[in-house]
């Protein structure tokens, strides 16, 4: 039976269950594989191998000046390993100097900082409670002067003395007042069944408002080019640093992207280990790189916000196991035949899904909430449309209704006569 040796570096489900990081528990990771466990379990027993696991410090890059890899890539290209256990990245210089079975999982790389949690609740989130007394102080207003205003028509209709009447409107705005809370609470001695729509239509008003004018302000602030042009000028001018991971992206297309008429910056590799207590800690550092990995990260005491960049944060890419130059053609047949046939990617949401999603939630925490768009604002600009008009409508049938019934009842005195 031949034996393989495979290197790891960090072991984060459901890249692999900490049981299978020593290799003495290889056989209990068996019992709860993770997804490129599972891979190899499948690979081991169809072409039967015996596996050896091997842990790295780092995944490896590679020297410029020497063009020799370090860390486990560097193990791999000397031959001390066989391959690696975590999928990665298909990069360029990664193809010249490895094997690459064929690619299983797809990648998505993107910019993300950390938020403290005392400011990492939505910005709408006060929509409907730290406005509330504002609310109902501007609803009375509103009633107060709408029914002083009827007050004052209803005087001066009576009077035919407009003048008069205008000077000692303001005299009509205490009356008008109380006459609004008297009907608000339903309990004026002419109350009709249209005094509560009243309210609703005022309600309905300022907290569309309200809601309106927060969501846009906090669309405009999600809006992708904004976020670019913010993170460039803050790194022009050195308010911020951008730690990039190894297999992100090329370099060079970093830099046309976040540099786009300067000589551009140096960039800072980082691998992911201790990205996240760094992000937490220092709020002017940026991380660009993988996003879903960086999001399974446990325990971290702040939340991770992803930052939409469309010009960086679509650029997708692949993901396969690393195998050393020297292995056989026949042996990466092999592998190639098993993914292809197990856990290609069409087989994801066959496969992928219902096998390990109900084993824990890993969706990513925290991230950055959906931006708001036009289409999303526009239940409550029917709502304010249909409250204001609503209570126009009221107002209008109610004045008219007064007024039928007062001639009503003024020919009724005249007939009586």
């Amino acid at each position: 039976m031949e034996q393989v040796r495979l290197g790891y570096v960090r072991l984060v489900y459901p890249t692999l269950n900490p049981c299978g990081t020593e290799p003495r528990n290889w056989w209990s990771t068996l019992c709860k594989p993770g997804f490129n466990v599972e891979i190899w379990k499948t690979i081991a027993r169809q072409a039967k191998l015996r596996v050896e696991m091997v842990k790295a410090e780092i995944y490896g890059d590679e020297d410029m000046s020497s063009a020799d890899w370090d860390g486990m890539l560097g193990m791999i290209e000397a031959g001390v390993l066989n391959a690696s256990v975590e999928l990665m990245p298909m990069t360029p210089d990664a193809i010249v100097d490895f094997k690459f079975s064929l690619p299983v999982q797809p990648e998505e790389v993107g910019f993300v900082t950390g938020v403290p949690l005392e400011r990492s609740k939505p910005p709408n989130y006060f929509v409907y409670q730290s406005y509330w007394i504002y609310l109902w102080i501007l609803l009375l207003l509103g009633l107060g002067l709408v029914q002083a205003a009827f007050r004052t028509f209803r005087k001066a209709n009576n009077e035919r003395n407009w003048k008069r009447v205008l000077r000692e409107y303001p005299r009509q705005l205490p009356g008008g007042f109380w006459s609004a809370i008297e009907q608000s609470v339903f309990s004026a001695p002419t109350t009709k069944n249209s005094n509560p729509l009243y309210v609703l239509g005022f309600v309905l008003i300022f907290i569309s408002y309200y809601s309106g004018f927060r969501g846009q302000r906090y669309a405009l602030a999600n809006v992708a080019e904004i976020r670019l042009a913010d993170i460039q000028r803050k790194l022009m001018t050195g308010a911020t640093t951008l730690i990039v991971d190894h297999y992100a992206v090329l370099s060079d297309e970093l830099n046309r992207t976040l540099y786009p008429k300067t000589n551009p910056n140096p960039i800072i590799l980082a691998e992911y280990k201790n990205i996240t207590e760094l992000l937490c800690s220092d709020s002017h550092t940026i991380f660009y790189g993988e996003i879903f990995r960086i999001f399974k990260e446990e325990d971290t005491s702040c939340v991770l916000e992803r930052i939409n960049v469309p010009e960086l944060s679509q650029n997708l890419g692949f993901k396969a196991l690393v195998f050393s130059k020297s292995t056989k053609a026949r042996f990466m047949e092999v592998v190639n035949e098993i993914i292809l046939k197990f856990y290609g990617l069409d087989k994801w949401d066959t496969y992928w899904v219902p096998r390990y999603y109900p084993r824990g939630d890993t969706k990513p925490q925290g991230g950055e909430p959906d931006s708001l768009k036009v289409m999303d604002l526009s239940p409550g600009f029917f709502l304010w449309a249909g409250g204001a008009t609503l209570s126009i409508v009221i107002c209008l049938l109610e004045r008219l209704w007064y007024a039928y019934w007062k001639r009503q009842l003024k020919n009724f005195k005249v007939s009586r006569a």
